[in-house]
């Protein structure tokens, strides 16, 4: 998958969920987008200003 870099918030211990919700991709409006790690990086190397990098140029 790669390295990440941006800050996550973690917890180091196991916790008890509150509550599962069933998802489906169907349940979402816009398609779901993939991350390539090494992909990422070229693109930022190429256009720092670029991002997000969507296909088909900027927003």
């Amino acid at each position: 998958m790669g390295r990440v870099l941006e800050a996550h918030w973690v917890n180091p211990n196991a916790v008890q969920p509150l509550w599962s919700l069933p998802v489906t991709p169907i349940d979402f409006p816009l398609p779901v987008r993939t991350h390539d790690a090494a992909q990422v990086d070229a693109q930022a190397d190429a256009d720092t200003w670029g991002f997000p990098w969507l296909p088909g140029g900027r927003n």
